[in-house]
């Protein structure tokens, strides 16, 4: 059986991905898209507002890793955006328009996200009574 322990684990695991991510394409968004030799977009306020987006989310899911029981609602709506992300993503993938394959692989990650985090809101009552 899933436990609390387990979700508390998937949550700071979350929190940790997202927070990283979101610092690294904030500060070192030129690093990073040199790595995976990206073009950059016109503007870094672009690649800035949708960092600080997922820094965000990230601290969100340290709220849920804190404290599940009064934060639950919040995973709701994360899987209401892992979900928008994860659809854009590969949809853009499998058109061809996306700018670089990783960008599919963050929207593989989030689409595990999105199954773990449904499975704790049908695991809810057991694990929090």
């Amino acid at each position: 059986m899933r436990t609390l322990k387990f979700y508390k684990t998937v949550f700071l695991i979350a929190a940790a991905y997202d927070l990283i991510l979101g610092f690294s394409f904030f500060l070192l968004y030129q690093n990073v898209y040199a790595m995976f030799n990206i073009p950059l977009p016109e503007t870094e306020a672009y690649l800035q507002l949708n960092a600080a987006f997922v820094f965000a989310q990230g601290i969100l899911y340290w709220f849920v890793y804190r404290n599940i029981k009064r934060n639950v609602d919040i995973v709701k709506v994360a899987v209401a955006y892992k979900l928008a992300y994860a659809w854009v993503a590969l949809y853009n993938w499998g058109i061809g328009e996306l700018p670089h394959v990783v960008f599919a692989v963050f929207g593989l990650v989030d689409v595990a996200f999105i199954a773990l985090f449904i499975l704790f809101l049908t695991d809810y009552r057991k694990v929090t009574e």
